[in-house]
């Protein structure tokens, strides 16, 4: 036991401060790797791309980046959200967004054993019943945010607006598809979660930030069950073109597209835009033992903080001390982190600060770490949700995933612990960080669900 450590009794978890514990039973995902958290899981940890060629691929949106110098993205193939649904007409009122959010919900509850796997989903003014299993609506809500939405909408508008698009007329539906709650609205309209249902709009943030607000409710009381994560689709010529003009994207690997992100590499040239969404169901953990659930794993800690200080050259002091908080709260010493699941966007700006970041607080013992962006892009708003349920797997498997297209440690790295390869290890805490444009930090911690654990005084 370590220095000043003392063992809580399963009774006394956390009730001096009068909160419930939360922990994860579900996870669904749609990604660049795949259309279910377990396809996706098993290409992360086969070192597989899911950054492709845009005008070469089979992505049926390629008209949309017509025209933008960069042409590579970590696109989601094949998808299709039709299958789900008990009116495939429906499909035609979502957005692409929404759809992700959709589909990666009803998998996580379908995966944490609160909706039936041949359930088809129906509106609630469609249907008689809840389809929910095992809690009322009024307990269950869901917190999912978006960077941009249905954003893709207003360049298809402005096309016919102008007259760019011959006898074609503006949808009906184009509002509804553009607004971004539609995230988070969408799931609760088919699945029926009646309690706290918002949107999340925090940039790179987003979808970390969404996981703690709802880690938070559940906390407080104020739910049994969320939903948590975020989606987004913004690979289009008004995203590409912008970040591109904003010489954030690597617009010099169009020809080696699974090698262009290069998180804490020397030749790291840029993000990769990708598209894709993920979704934790979290759950309190009285709730989740009286039924009997499978717990995945359990969100001890979250810090969330901002640098104030400039819209897309981040600080060292804000994703310090969100790091800072989320240990505070997990009561972990930072040596008790097993595996870093880093924010890496493959950028000139952000890896060197985040590898400064992480000396400051774990000294010469930095945990090993790896960046998904390597093989799926940066997933802007989604990039947070994706990150935590790969983490919540990588407690599952014991396997770190690695991190692609790595060949030479920038300064500010060298001497971490950065595998190229998946590798066994026991990984009991995960950190997972997220830092967005605007200076917005949330860092989350899961950890291996035990009845108790020791805490560092």
């Amino acid at each position: 036991m370590a220095q000043g450590a003392e063992t809580y009794r399963e009774e006394d978890l956390y009730r001096t401060q009068n909160i419930h514990r939360v922990v994860v039973t579900g996870v669904g995902a749609v990604t660049p790797l795949g259309n279910t958290i377990e396809e996706s899981w098993r290409a992360r940890i086969r070192g597989e791309s899911g950054i492709h060629k845009i005008s070469t691929s089979d992505w049926e949106f390629k008209a949309d980046t017509e025209g933008s110098v960069v042409d590579i993205a970590g696109l989601v193939m094949n998808f299709d959200v039709r299958p789900i649904l008990a009116d495939s007409k429906e499909a035609r009122r979502l957005h692409r967004t929404a759809q992700f959010s959709l589909q990666a919900g009803r998998d996580a509850l379908v995966q944490a054993g609160f909706l039936d796997p041949e359930y088809r989903l129906e509106k609630g003014s469609e249907r008689d019943t809840t389809p929910l299993r095992g809690i009322e609506p009024e307990d269950f809500g869901a917190i999912v945010g978006t960077g941009i939405g249905g954003g893709s909408i207003i360049a298809e508008l402005e096309d016919i607006i102008r007259g760019l698009k011959k006898d074609v007329r503006v949808d009906a539906n184009a509002m509804i598809l553009l607004l971004p709650e539609r995230v988070a609205t969408v799931p609760s309209m088919f699945m029926d979660l009646e309690a706290e249902v918002s949107t999340i709009g925090s940039a790179c943030a987003t979808g970390a930030l969404a996981i703690a607000a709802a880690t938070r409710i559940i906390r407080d009381g104020e739910a049994i069950a969320m939903l948590a994560g975020a989606a987004e689709a913004a690979v289009h010529r008004v995203g590409l073109r912008g970040f591109d003009n904003m010489h954030a994207l690597n617009n010099t690997s169009n020809d080696n597209p699974s090698e262009a992100s290069r998180p804490f590499d020397t030749g790291a040239a840029g993000f990769v835009m990708g598209e894709g969404g993920a979704t934790l169901v979290l759950e309190s953990l009285d709730h989740a033992l009286a039924r009997g659930a499978n717990i995945l794993a359990e969100v001890v800690g979250y810090g969330n903080t901002a640098d104030s200080n400039h819209e897309t050259r981040p600080n060292q002091a804000g994703p310090s001390r969100a790091m800072r908080k989320a240990l505070a709260m997990a009561e972990i010493d930072p040596s008790q982190v097993d595996f870093i699941n880093a924010h890496g966007t493959s950028t000139k700006t952000n890896d060197p600060n985040e590898s400064i970041v992480y000396r400051s607080i774990f000294g010469e013992n930095v945990p090993i770490l790896s960046s998904d962006k390597s093989a799926i892009g940066h997933l802007l708003g989604a990039s947070g949700a994706v990150e935590a349920a790969f983490s919540v797997q990588t407690i599952q498997d014991n396997i770190v995933p690695p991190n692609l297209n790595l060949h030479e440690l920038i300064a500010e790295a060298l001497g971490f612990d950065i595998p190229t390869e998946a590798r066994r290890k026991r990984v009991d805490i995960v950190m997972s960080n997220s830092f967005g444009f605007g200076g917005v930090n949330t860092s989350l911690i899961f950890r291996r669900f035990q009845r108790s654990y020791e805490r560092v005084a």
